[in-house]
């Protein structure tokens, strides 16, 4: 709770998944790839609940034994490769008979994401005033520098403007990072998206903004858990 504000957070994790199947149960570092975004959801110091929506009985079993709790199953329909997470996450929302103040969606496949920034888009949300808060990542190849490409394999810019400026004069750009969407709750309810206008970023670094949809993205968080693991190990010996 802040100032008086109930908070919930949810995890949307489905059964199923083409890109990388069954992903949401893999072993990440020895730990099961949702259990690391309900830690940080746990974590959190003004989350009131932390609740898991999934249609698969294998992943709640795990998602309870992490400490979140799973008080419903997802309708298939919630569940399909059509459904929108706007969709599941209204549904979750209308499903409790406890209304929250202030809800949080979280991405089982973005592992790496901080209690830290978790509570900053609360704090955005209540203490800011802002209606909704994302976390945002920055990029660093400009958009003038992207191409689309026909099926014989001719590229044209995407944007008709493709001069780019000196990269010490280049605004800073942003990309979502998936991992956190906060907002009050009336919003997803009232508005129907994720992205409402008057939404800020919470900046993370991209250490914590790794998304994971293919296995090289899997491999990738793998190493990078294990290189911190060494370092860590070497610091501790090193004290």
């Amino acid at each position: 709770m802040l100032h008086d504000c109930n908070i919930q957070i949810v995890l949307l994790a489905r059964g199923g998944s083409k890109g990388l199947p069954r992903k949401n149960l893999l072993p990440l570092a020895g730990e099961p790839l949702i259990n690391w975004a309900i830690q940080a959801a746990l974590a959190s110091d003004y989350a009131d609940d932390v609740i898991v929506s999934t249609d698969d009985e294998e992943i709640a079993a795990v998602a309870k034994e992490a400490g979140a709790r799973v008080p419903f199953r997802r309708p298939d329909a919630l569940a399909s490769d059509f459904a929108t997470s706007i969709e599941a996450l209204q549904h979750a929302i209308t499903s409790q008979k406890r209304r929250f103040d202030v809800t949080l969606l979280m991405q089982p496949t973005s592992p790496l994401v901080s209690p830290i920034d978790v509570d900053a888009a609360i704090r955005a949300v209540v203490e800011d005033n802002a209606k909704a808060a994302i976390t945002v990542c920055a990029v660093d190849k400009p958009p003038q520098w992207l191409n689309h490409r026909d099926d014989e394999g001719w590229l044209t810019p995407f944007m008709a403007d493709t001069s780019v400026a000196r990269r010490q004069d280049r605004k800073s750009l942003y990309s979502p990072t998936g991992a956190v969407y906060a907002a009050r709750t009336k919003v997803y309810l009232e508005e129907g998206t994720l992205f409402p206008d008057g939404t800020v970023g919470v900046i993370v670094p991209p250490e914590r903004a790794f998304d994971i949809d293919t296995q090289f993205d899997f491999d990738l968080a793998e190493a990078w858990l294990e290189r911190k693991a060494r370092n860590d190990r070497s610091a501790a010996a090193a004290a």
